[in-house]
């Protein structure tokens, strides 16, 4: 029986591990693939939802009329999949996630046209799971390492990607980030959880980022 969406999936959550093979890596292509077939939409900001494709509503209310998703064609690798979208503005937004490939990847809209995906290169790859932006073309990406484990950071400059960056020191060993928001170019804060399943929270003021800080809940938690 086809599955009618990606939580009926038997797929089990990967571990992140510190160093070795990357399990998220080994899990995608099969995820791609069905997703690919489903069309899943995964997030929405500002009147666009995006996942394996983006849709767009002109109209916020319940009744809104969304257009058809929109395939994004020329994701390296041949497949990917969006998990994190941010708008600045109704035609301006940034959509983030991954390849096939293992690295972390970007599509940009302006004036509501999209731009092709972008691959942003990180240590041992990556995986974009949140993006925000302060301003069209200023925006940062978030998520976790390939093989290092560690949370990393990407950062978009007047349209520019810069590569990913890990963030050393997450407690337990390796961390993940999986939410972001920015007030302003190079004032951020990312959120997520350590290799002790606790949360972790990291902040950048004048474009530098801190030192991930473990929070911690009874009796487990993360963000």
């Amino acid at each position: 029986m086809p599955h009618e969406s990606l939580a009926e999936l038997p797929v089990r959550p990967a571990r992140v591990s510190r160093r070795g093979s990357d399990p998220m890596k080994n899990l995608l292509s099969s995820v791609v693939r069905v997703a690919t077939k489903l069309g899943s939409l995964v997030g929405v900001a500002c009147l666009v939802a995006a996942g394996m494709a983006v849709a767009t509503s002109s109209v916020a209310s319940a009744t809104a009329v969304w257009s058809d998703p929109t395939a994004q064609v020329g994701t390296p690798g041949g497949a990917g999949i969006f998990n994190g979208i941010s708008c600045t503005g109704e035609g301006d937004c940034t959509a983030a996630g991954f390849d096939v490939n293992g690295q972390g990847m970007a599509a940009t809209e302006s004036a509501g046209v999209w731009s092709s995906v972008t691959e942003v290169p990180g240590p041992s790859g990556g995986y974009f799971h949140a993006v925000s932006c302060s301003s069209p073309g200023n925006c940062v990406a978030v998520g976790n390492g390939g093989v290092s484990g560690e949370p990393i950071v990407a950062t978009e400059s007047h349209g520019m990607w810069g590569s990913a960056v890990g963030l050393p020191g997450s407690p337990g060993g390796f961390g993940y980030f999986y939410g972001v928001s920015c007030t302003a170019q190079g004032n951020c804060t990312a959120v997520g959880g350590d290799g002790n399943f606790q949360g972790l929270v990291d902040s950048e003021v004048a474009g530098v980022w801190g030192t991930p800080t473990q929070l911690t809940s009874p009796p487990n938690g993360f963000f």
